[in-house]
C-alpha cells in the first residue's frame, strides 16, 4: 500500500493512517486465507452442530483458533449474517 503523503501534522498523519487501516477487513486484507463465502459456510456448518472446530479447521486449512474466532465473531465480525 505504500506510505501516506505528509498531511501536515503528526496527528493528522496518524489519523489518516488509522482510517486506511480500518477500511481493510476480512477478504480485503493481504493476509486473508478465507473468502467471505467460506466464512459463511464455516458458520453454517457449525450451526448445524455436526462439525467441531478441529474438523472445520482441517477442512478449510486454517487453525482451530481461527475457526473459533470466526464462529464467535472475534474475526470477520463485519460480515453480516444471512
Amino acid at each position: 500500500m505504500g506510505t501516506l503523503p505528509f498531511v501536515g501534522t503528526v496527528m493528522a498523519k496518524k489519523k489518516a493512517k488509522k482510517i486506511v487501516q480500518k477500511a481493510r477487513r476480512g477478504y480485503w486484507t493481504s493476509g486473508a486465507k478465507l473468502t467471505h463465502m467460506e466464512v459463511r459456510e464455516i458458520r453454517w456448518l457449525h450451526d448445524k452442530g455436526e462439525h467441531t472446530y478441529g474438523q472445520l479447521a482441517e477442512q478449510f486449512e486454517v487453525s482451530a483458533q481461527a475457526i473459533r474466532n470466526i464462529i464467535l465473531k472475534f474475526s470477520w465480525k463485519d460480515l453480516p449474517d444471512e
